[in-house]
């Protein structure tokens, strides 16, 4: 099954409908909530918006015949790094990997009828911040200071150019 029915909440920003892939500069762009960001100097504004914790959510139905399987499966094929996973209100995982597929076994958290899967995003920028405060890492001048502690790719850092 493949869930497209997302919503998407970042600060002042709440419940933008959306489909995966996606992330909050495309959502964002679609609800013409903000200006073209490969337009002009419109990524500076847009680079501001990295500072800000997103919230992706969507619901789903199961039945009785895929709860009776051995295994239900939550894939995702990215995660934009730094994010919590959680199933049902549970807790399923806290990821920071951004290069790599998280796969996970959600039989003992799902319910037939509605189930819930909230994707609690933080901001890389933050983390970056408070990692190189608490060790720094060199970094060259183009590049967001303290990105070097976190998988993500460099060029959602200031390196090369991209919000």
């Amino acid at each position: 099954m493949v869930l497209n029915n997302w919503k998407m909440t970042c600060g002042e920003y709440k419940d933008l409908e959306c489909s995966a892939p996606c992330s909050m500069y495309s959502v964002l762009l679609e609800h013409e909530l903000i200006e073209d960001p490969f337009y002009g100097i419109n990524e500076e504004k847009a680079t501001l918006l990295s500072d800000l914790d997103c919230i992706f959510e969507t619901e789903f139905t199961l039945d009785e015949e895929t709860l009776d399987r051995e295994y239900i499966e939550l894939r995702f094929l990215g995660i934009d790094t730094i994010c919590d996973i959680i199933v049902n209100g549970n807790t399923i995982a806290s990821v920071k990997n951004m290069h790599r597929e998280y796969i996970y076994d959600v039989k003992n958290f799902v319910v037939k009828g509605k189930n819930n899967i909230r994707l609690e995003i933080s901001s890389p920028v933050e983390y970056f911040k408070k990692m190189n405060n608490k060790h720094y890492l060199f970094t060259n001048g183009e590049t967001i200071a303290g990105a070097a502690h976190l998988r993500k790719a460099f060029y959602m850092s200031g390196w090369d150019w991209g919000p």
